[in-house]
This record gives C-alpha cells, sequence and structure tokens, in this order.
C-alpha cells in the first residue's frame, strides 16, 4: 500500500493483511510523536519516487495502481495497469 496517510493509522493494520507499506512515518522523539514527518512528505511525485526505491520494477511481470486523487498520478505514471477514481485509464 502506497499513501500519504499516517503510518499510526495503516501501519497496524497493514502488518495483519500481510501488506507492504510506503507512506507518511511520524518522528518520534524520546518516546513521543513531535508531529514532524521522518523523511517528508510522501506525496505527489515522492510517492512515486519511495515505490522506485523499494522495488525494481523490472522484476514484476505486471505492475498494477489504483489512485483515487491528483495525489497520486505521479505513481500510476509507473504502472502497466492504472485504475484512477475505480476506473481503468
Amino acid at each position: 500500500m502506497v499513501s500519504s496517510s499516517l503510518n499510526v493509522y495503516l501501519k497496524d493494520w497493514c502488518q495483519q493483511q500481510g501488506i507492504d507499506l510506503i507512506c507518511n512515518q511520524l518522528e518520534v522523539r524520546a518516546g513521543r510523536y513531535t508531529g514532524e514527518l521522518q523523511q517528508g512528505d510522501c506525496g505527489y511525485v515522492e510517492k512515486a519516487n519511495r515505490v522506485q526505491q523499494k522495488y525494481k520494477l523490472s522484476d514484476f511481470d505486471a505492475i498494477y495502481a489504483y489512485g483515487d486523487s491528483p495525489n497520486d498520478h505521479a505513481m500510476l505514471a509507473l504502472a502497466d495497469y492504472k485504475f484512477y477514481q475505480w476506473q481503468e485509464i
């Protein structure tokens, strides 16, 4: 799953489902969330950058991507099969 939402919302669910997660990670200092993001915002072009950093896309036979906002356009551009707002594009 690739999201610009926060890890505190998505991490446990993705782990339970066995799904890898790329998302915004809240910084923790002295056991407390600071409200800052560890690596900056994981939105727009950064979604595509982080996917490419984590995965060698040429290792896959086909890439599917699903998005529902302009925030997802760069990530969708990486895919062979693209779905935007539940419609294949």
